[in-house]
């Protein structure tokens, strides 16, 4: 009985030891955080909970952002870099109320910006301070931040600029529901942009922000849904003969790129419903690129990773087509499936004869006519890098502004 005694006794002073330091804890304001990813890391922010559920100033907010993205610009070490960044984007889930929400985000952007341009062209680890600074900035989705992504999709690096892209799509629906200065500033740098931006990479996000949902959200009026569709339409025309040429000219990455950009046109060529004239456009666009691809595909080496995306180009376009014309054939597919095993000449043939048959027999009815895709001069349209923005200086010199283009 004693032997009991003494180790409920131990046991119960185990656990006031526990709780005692676990209150300690709690009321000492400079207990320092720990990293996301290593345990190892601690950081100290200043502290904007008062314990009493009260949201924080302005200037609150402000210092604590200004702490995660001072870590983030002065670190010394990749793991602090990523770790701060994580936590810049986390906090804003510290309150649910909307109001910080929106606040936090606007701030958030406002620093970031202030970061991106400030960021020495000479330092080592630029690409990690820029990628981690923007990243953060992705999850926000908050409206609040389209000023900030404003600055991200004219950067001279690259990653940044399709994290900027990513990030606009995930407030493209808040802008089109509240119009005005939101949405046309939106689709005033769609177009813009898209004119002048020359990564395939970068053009993938852009296809994404461009690629609807097939149903109108609730909260966006018929009116401001109808009017985002054809400025989205409009611009996507406009650009798509480029990245067939791009495709033509066996760029990889707008190889890989272009599927989502035929994702786009599907779902904007959905909207039109049945109507045969209005569906003429993008099916015209669809078979553009169906050319293109299998011109391309004449082309590539076989088993190289060209050859890939555009059977995977190929099979894409064909799919999109056939879902809206319903033609009951598929015979891109059914002409790579037969010739698989067959010499590369052989299916070469085979995909030609296809393509042509979508022109010249399966799409007559709707006005498709044989593609008159021009090869790509040799100058390109305007380089990204001429077009604005605060790039760092260096960044074409040292090759960062493609240093992460493999995978954004």
């Amino acid at each position: 009985m004693p032997r009991m005694r003494t180790r409920n006794l131990a046991a119960t002073l185990l656990g006031l030891s526990l709780a005692l330091a676990l209150i300690a804890s709690a009321e000492n304001p400079s207990t320092p955080e720990r990293g996301s990813r290593d345990t190892k890391l601690t950081f100290q922010p200043p502290e904007w909970d008062s314990g009493k559920g009260d949201l924080p100033s302005r200037e609150q907010v402000a210092a604590r952002i200004k702490y995660w993205v001072g870590q983030i610009a002065d670190a010394k070490d990749t793991e602090t870099i990523v770790a701060a960044g994580e936590k810049l984007a986390k906090d804003i889930e510290h309150w649910k109320a909307p109001a910080f929400r929106l606040g936090y985000a606007g701030e958030a952007g406002k620093q970031v910006v202030r970061l991106l341009k400030k960021a020495a062209a000479d330092d080592a680890l630029r690409q990690v301070r820029l990628v981690n600074a923007a990243k953060a900035l992705a999850d926000f989705k908050q409206i609040s931040i389209q000023p900030a992504l404003e600055e991200l999709i004219v950067f001279r690096n690259e990653r940044v600029r399709y994290l900027g892209w990513k990030a606009y799509r995930t407030i493209r629906s808040l802008c089109m529901k509240q119009g005005l200065d939101a949405a046309e500033t939106m689709y005033a740098s769609l177009e813009a942009r898209a004119a002048k931006e020359d990564s395939g990479v970068v053009f993938g996000a852009i296809f994404k922000m461009m690629t609807l949902p097939g149903e109108r959200p609730l909260e966006i009026n018929a009116e401001a849904w109808a009017n985002g569709q054809k400025q989205i339409l409009e611009t996507l025309k406009a650009r798509w003969p480029r990245c067939c040429q791009q495709v033509l000219a066996d760029q990889a990455e707008w190889m890989s790129s272009a599927p989502k950009g035929a994702e786009a046109v599907f779902r904007l060529a959905k909207a039109q419903g049945t109507d045969k004239k209005a569906l003429a456009g993008p099916l015209q666009m669809l078979m553009d690129m169906t050319w293109s691809a299998g011109k391309a595909y004449d082309q590539a080496a076989e088993g190289s990773r060209e050859e890939s995306s555009l059977v995977t180009l190929l099979l894409v376009c064909e799919r999109q087509m056939v879902l809206l014309v319903r033609p009951g054939q598929t015979p891109i597919e059914d002409a790579l499936r037969a010739a698989r095993r067959k010499p590369k000449e052989h299916r070469d043939t085979q995909v030609r004869l296809a393509v042509i048959k979508w022109y010249d027999e399966l799409l007559v009815e709707h006005g498709v006519v044989k593609p008159d895709i021009p090869k790509p001069s040799a100058a390109g349209d305007e380089k990204s890098e001429s077009a604005g923005g605060q790039p760092g200086a260096g960044d074409e010199a040292t090759g960062n502004d493609k240093e992460a283009s493999s995978s954004p």
